[in-house]
């Protein structure tokens, strides 16, 4: 059992950071508590401390009075309000591991004290282990919360106001956690402010800099980052503002949560359907269902995360144009929600605003557009082209194109190549076809070619692709 002493001058806050701690981690600690600095300095002169949480306003004895005083081995997470960050540079230069804003959001407070743990069973001794985890600290902020107060305020105490963000994300099928140690290992000692988040499926990694020169060094680890993963790597490699940053993410991610990479346990169908049949109260249970999947209170990141990835899928199956239409803008509120109650507003508000998008889009041009879509999905080997397809809808196969290009985001034959090879994928999972028969109901009667085009838009041959895919 550890030793846990809790400093604040407030006893509702000490009670919280009880409640919190021992709801979570039952058995695991002695919580001591102290009302003054002065007080916390009595007891620690007594007995050995494992983990302090520590207030650093408080009138009687500064928090700060405690930090300067500590022993090397007790790990510190500081609490303290927007005032007073001065403090809280300091308590940095002192070792202090961890910085949580008051009131702790309680998903914040068990992530320091999960690294509490992680760090007790992996000793490490790194003096930089305070700045790693206030960078992580950040990316939480940047991907998952979107405070912008607290994302001002980390980046003032890490010197990285007024910095571009690169972002890479690596979809991974396997250990996400493996993954994010493989990267840090590879990024470390490049002289490079960046950190790394991981998510339910992959790991996300922020890079900041200044200048076009970091920023082309930065793009130009990308390649090497491909070659030690197993999943794919994809890259933004300028988000001028924070704010973006959930935009962009959400559409890294998008192959991902569209393919079936994430499986939404026909949530996703239940939300689709009420929507068509705008029936809000229908696809909102659907969603509240899909949140419910998780503990919110220990996993409010993955039950963010999948959500997203489900209305995302959703929203891609109702709209051609989901981007031009705000979609990942929209997404991105859900990913930048508080607590449980935000994400709720925030998702009832979401589907308010795909109802609406489908009662406008009926008989418009979208229409033609999904009905392009829809033939392919049936018989995607067929020898499509923008003048077979346009003598069926009676208009141009010049405006047709104009149109696809609008809502789709991409040319045609594109569209075509992309979700072949994604049908392609899914039959690969079926052991008794061979790779020329799969290529033959995909449309491509030449197995060079399918083995060509495969290698091209997923940067490993098809055999290779499969026998990877089998073997997991």
């Amino acid at each position: 059992m550890y030793k846990l002493l809790v400093v604040d001058d407030e006893p509702r806050d000490r009670n919280i950071v009880r409640i919190l701690v021992g709801n979570q981690y039952p058995g695991q600690f002695e919580i001591l508590e102290a009302k003054s600095g002065s007080q916390a300095l009595e007891i620690l002169k007594g007995q050995s401390v494992d983990l302090l949480i520590l207030d650093l306003n408080m009138p009687s004895g500064s928090g700060m009075s405690v930090v300067r005083e500590l022993p090397s081995a007790c790990y510190v997470i500081i609490l303290t309000a927007y005032d007073f960050f001065d403090y809280a540079r300091e308590a940095l230069h002192y070792g202090v591991k961890e910085y949580v804003l008051k009131p702790p959001i309680r998903s914040e407070l068990y992530g320091a004290i999960d690294r509490f743990f992680r760090e007790r069973q992996t000793h490490p001794e790194s003096d930089g282990q305070s700045r790693r985890a206030l960078m992580r600290e950040l990316a939480a902020q940047l991907l998952f919360y979107s405070n912008a107060q607290k994302i001002e305020n980390y980046s003032n105490l890490l010197g990285l106001q007024g910095q571009n963000i690169s972002l890479a994300v690596v979809m991974e099928n396997d250990s996400c956690a493996q993954t994010m140690e493989q990267i840090e290992g590879f990024l470390d000692g490049k002289g490079l402010r960046c950190t790394a988040e991981s998510f339910q499926r992959g790991v996300a990694v922020l890079f900041f800099w200044k200048t076009e020169a970091e920023r082309e060094r930065i793009e130009s680890l990308v390649p090497h980052l491909q070659e030690m993963v197993i999943g794919q790597v994809r890259f933004q490699p300028s988000i001028p503002a924070y704010g973006d940053v959930p935009r962009e993410f959400i559409r890294l991610c998008q192959e991902d949560m569209e393919t079936g990479g994430l499986d939404d346990g026909d949530y996703g169908g239940a939300i689709e359907a009420g929507v068509r049949q705008e029936n809000f109260q229908v696809a909102m249970e659907a969603a509240v269902a899909c949140i419910d999947c998780w503990d919110y209170q220990s996993q409010s990141n993955s039950a963010k995360f999948r959500l997203v990835s489900t209305l995302s899928k959703v929203t891609r199956n109702l709209f051609a144009n989901a981007d031009k239409r705000g979609g990942y803008a929209r997404l991105s509120t859900l990913l930048g929600a508080a607590d449980k109650e935000q994400l709720l507003n925030a998702t009832a508000e979401y589907l308010h605003w795909l109802i609406h998008e489908v009662q406008k889009s009926v008989y418009t041009n979208s229409y033609m557009v999904h009905r392009v879509i829809d033939m392919v999905k049936l018989d995607c080997a067929a020898a499509w082209t923008m003048e077979s397809l346009s003598a069926e809808l009676k208009i141009s196969p010049y405006y047709l194109s104009h149109l696809f290009k609008e809502y789709v985001g991409s040319s045609f034959t594109d569209y075509l190549t992309a979700y072949r090879l994604e049908r392609a994928v899914e039959l690969m999972k079926d052991p008794s076809l061979t790779l020329s028969q799969i290529g033959e109901r995909v449309g491509y009667a030449d197995q060079n070619y399918f083995s060509r085009i495969f290698k091209k838009k997923r940067g490993v041959n098809a055999r290779q692709f499969r026998k990877q895919m089998l073997s997991e």
